[in-house]
């Protein structure tokens, strides 16, 4: 939930990066030990080649275990960081959080809801998940990244308010 909204208020990157693993790295303990194979989609990579699994995790986890043990790295270690990653992070933490809990959050809805028009076509479809988001695309259409996720701030706000 922190992280979600430090997402759309659009905060520290690397915060809301070190948040999020944290969350990750829990949720998927806490699902993996109900069943070894049902853990962080981005963490079991059972989509990607066994030839290229080495690079992605390299990939997934540099920046983690950057922020993590920067006090290991030379002076002069250089980081390519992708705030973009977050993202999938974030729905990564989401999906587990709703097999773990048997529930939806609203804050989870609501990032899931921004995740779809940000990036359509990449999740499943689901038909509640698309008639929301199309009634919501109107609400948002012809506004910048920064202002769509003032929009959804402003809907985590309104559900705080009850």
């Amino acid at each position: 939930s922190t992280a979600i909204r430090l997402f759309f208020d659009r905060r520290d990157t690397i915060s809301i990066h070190t948040l999020v693993a944290a969350a990750q790295g829990i949720m998927h303990d806490l699902l993996t030990k109900q069943a070894p194979d049902k853990g962080s989609f981005l963490k079991t990579a059972i989509v990607v080649r066994p030839d290229k699994k080495d690079e992605y995790f390299k990939l997934i986890t540099d920046a983690q275990n950057f922020f993590k043990h920067a006090d290991r790295e030379p002076a002069d270690a250089v980081l390519d960081f992708y705030p973009e990653a977050i993202e999938f992070s974030i729905l990564d933490v989401v999906d587990m959080l709703q097999r773990y809990t048997r529930r939806h959050q609203p804050d989870a809805i609501v990032y899931l809801l921004w995740f779809v028009l940000k990036r359509p076509g990449i999740l499943e479809p689901n038909e509640l998940l698309q008639r929301l988001t199309q009634r919501i695309q109107a609400r948002t259409e012809g506004l910048t990244d920064g202002g769509r996720k003032q929009r959804f701030l402003e809907m985590l706000d309104a559900l705080d308010l009850g």
